[in-house]
């Protein structure tokens, strides 16, 4: 009986077999690599993580797939993988996917090859979105951005202005206008652009900061006072405003409530060496030279390449009138950094003075092969040659000065002076 049983079974499984077609099991491998990527990017395992999502774009993906995992390894700063993740996110037929979908990939996109430091193809992405959505604030902004940084200073204007119209309250948009605009001299409007990103969000500091730093360009120094303490009280550990604000107290005399500014922005960032060098400028004016010395020569222990220290111990050996530690200085600042200008400019400034001409002269050409177009260059180099007593190549450098701008007063009257034409009442 149990034999008739058992063959019984092996009758129905055998017709069974015979009656139905064997479907094979096909894994779905993108998903699985899209899954593990997924779990080691929650761990922070990135190089492990990176090859899960290389090995999923080999796969027949879903486009959800690629889109969540550029978003999360742009978040993890993975920027370049993050692009190529997110261009993997759209589809050949653009009718497949929705246009608002689209526009925010190509902006996203732009977003991590800026990021990537792919200025060009980023830039593409941006003009990309734009031409979906040509109100999208973001893609404005973050390709004003771009503009300005490669030196197309109209077009990064139209940008930030668009990106103002599309969202009049986008604080980002007007801080960048106002930064730019400040930059280009004109301050009235940048006082306006920051006036509107620090009412827009009345609690950032940065847009605060950024507020006061262009008032006290336009030399409303109450205003900008009133804003560094503002920002201060808002973000009270914002080193940068305890900087700017001791200046504009020691140009109003206040110097004790200047220099203790100066000192609890070093305390809170030792490595502040703008802080740093104004208040061992403080000392210097006071006579307070051993404390001046020390505050330098703790900062230069602690960062000997620091250029901004070494200009700065530079400027205060030659105030003290000790020269061969200044000139020492300056030079170490520019082997650091040959193109550190303000510690060239101090040291031209003291070969003149102490006759080191030929000196002097080496260091201007320097300067005016980096900036051909500065007649104040020219003029400098030509005091140095009428020094020297080249008094021709001291009036044809005059005469340069003056083709590049005619309107220069010094260059005109220095040129008059030299060939013997300066009316006696200018004299």
């Amino acid at each position: 009986r149990k034999t008739a049983v058992v063959m019984g079974l092996l009758f129905v499984l055998a017709y069974g077999v015979a009656q139905h077609d064997f479907y094979p099991y096909t894994p779905d491998k993108a998903r699985w690599h899209y899954a593990r990527a997924d779990s080691w990017l929650r761990t922070g395992e990135l190089d492990k993580a990176r090859l899960e999502a290389e090995q999923m774009l080999d796969e027949d993906y879903s486009y959800y797939m690629p889109f969540r995992l550029g978003h999360a390894f742009a978040a993890k700063g993975c920027h370049a993988l993050a692009a190529t993740l997110l261009e993997k996110a759209l589809s050949p037929d653009p009718d497949n996917q929705p246009l608002p979908y689209r526009q925010d990939i190509y902006f996203h996109i732009g977003v991590s090859l800026a990021a990537a430091n792919q200025p060009e193809a980023a830039r593409a992405a941006f003009e990309a979105a734009l031409h979906l959505n040509p109100n999208d604030a973001r893609a404005h902004n973050d390709l004003g951005v771009l503009l300005e940084e490669a030196g197309d200073v109209d077009g990064a204007l139209i940008h930030y202005r668009a990106a103002i119209k599309a969202k009049p309250g986008f604080a980002l948009a007007h801080s960048n206008l106002c930064d730019l605009l400040g930059r280009l001299g004109n301050h009235a409007e940048a006082i306006a652009a920051c006036e509107k990103a620090a009412a827009a969000e009345a609690d950032n500091p940065d847009y605060r900061y950024n507020l006061a730093v262009q008032l006290a360009a336009a030399g409303q120094t109450e205003k900008a006072t009133e804003h560094y303490r503002a920002t201060l009280a808002i973000a009270p550990r914002e080193t940068r405003a305890m900087n700017n604000l001791a200046l504009l107290l020691e140009e109003q005399g206040l110097i004790e409530e200047a220099e203790a500014l100066l000192k609890q922005a070093l305390d809170n960032k030792p490595d502040f060496s703008l802080a740093r060098v104004n208040l061992a400028n403080i000392y210097t004016k006071q006579g307070k030279f051993e404390q001046a010395e020390a505050l330098y020569l703790a900062g230069l222990q602690a960062a000997p390449d620091d250029v901004v220290l070494r200009n700065g111990i530079g400027y205060h050996y030659a105030a003290r009138g000790v020269m061969d530690k200044a000139r020492k200085h300056y030079e170490a600042a520019l082997k650091i950094n040959a193109q550190y200008d303000r510690a060239r400019v101090n040291l031209i400034a003291l070969c003149v003075q102490t006759e080191a001409l030929d000196a002097a002269l080496q260091h201007l050409a320097f300067l005016m092969e980096k900036y051909p177009d500065e007649p104040q260059l020219l003029l400098d180099a030509a005091m140095v040659q009428w020094k020297m007593g080249n008094k021709e190549d001291a009036m044809e450098k005059c005469r340069r000065a003056l083709e590049m701008d005619p309107g220069f007063a010094a260059a005109r009257r220095q040129l008059q002076q030299m060939d013997g034409t300066l009316p006696e009442a200018m004299e």
